[in-house]
């Protein structure tokens, strides 16, 4: 499985694939560009947040939301005859997914794959596109799949925290100048080891709190069930009071949730 930060044009979505949503038809005949193949790691907060330029969502920092890719919960769901709809939350907010069904692209596979995904409380990767319908938001996914280690939640907000810091260099990187005089760490992608160990569990905890925008912080019970499987939570509530009471994170609405100082 791959945990590193290879996020372009990586579909990313794995599990069984949705059918075309009503009226989509003819648009795979057109061909698109590499930004529109770009499947970019978000929480779904940055995707709440985003404003609609020119028809497309755009985050505050710029980039255009072509696919996403996000991990989330499932906190409710309604099978229908066409399509499921997912209520998902991933600790910054909730929002949509929409799932068509292609009855031509059945099988037992594809069928076995959706029954696991229609549990309450259990993680899923999701990869689709953003859609505002009326000021709503919602994903139509073209890729669901439950989580096969607890792993993955805490690599994907490592992710998104290291795509995001790659765009704001990118944008303060003077062009005349790229590629020369920068430190050793820039563009240095991170690469967890088979164990997922790449990080130390202060970076991790670290990049999952700076991924959360919400205003309440990262919830710590959030934290430790995303590195159930890499940390214990001992571990991890030490590592929250070290940051505590080094000043680096601080508690906000009450003693479980945190936000970085800086």
């Amino acid at each position: 499985m791959n945990f590193g930060m290879d996020y372009q044009g990586d579909a990313g979505g794995g599990g069984f694939a949705a059918g075309s949503q009503p009226g989509s038809g003819g648009r795979n005949s057109t061909r698109r560009s590499p930004d529109e193949q770009t499947v970019l790691p978000v929480t779904i907060a940055m995707m709440l947040t985003s404003q609609t330029v020119d028809e497309r969502p755009q985050l505050q920092d710029g980039r255009f939301l072509h696919r996403v890719r996000f991990v989330a919960a499932v906190r409710n769901f309604e099978d229908m005859s066409t399509n499921i709809l997912y209520e998902v939350e991933d600790g910054t907010g909730m929002i949509e997914v929409q799932q068509w069904l292609d009855d031509q692209k059945e099988n037992a596979k594809t069928a076995e794959m959706r029954e696991l995904t229609k549990k309450e409380h259990v993680y899923l990767k999701i990869t689709g596109q953003l859609k505002d319908y009326n000021g709503k938001k919602k994903v139509v996914a073209d890729g669901i799949r439950p989580l096969t280690t607890g792993n993955e939640l805490a690599h994907h907000m490592l992710e998104v925290v290291y795509v995001e810091q790659k765009q704001k260099e990118k944008q303060q990187q003077p062009a005349f100048t790229a590629g020369f005089g920068q430190p050793a760490a820039v563009g240095r992608p991170l690469q967890p080891t088979a164990h997922g160990q790449g990080d130390t569990l202060r970076e991790q905890i670290l990049a999952m709190i700076k991924g959360n925008t919400t205003d309440q912080g990262l919830s710590l019970d959030v934290c430790i069930k995303a590195m159930s499987s890499s940390a214990d939570p001992s571990e991890i509530r030490n590592m929250f009071d070290i940051l505590s009471q080094e000043g680096i994170i601080y508690s906000t609405v009450d003693e479980n949730h945190f936000q970085c100082a800086f």
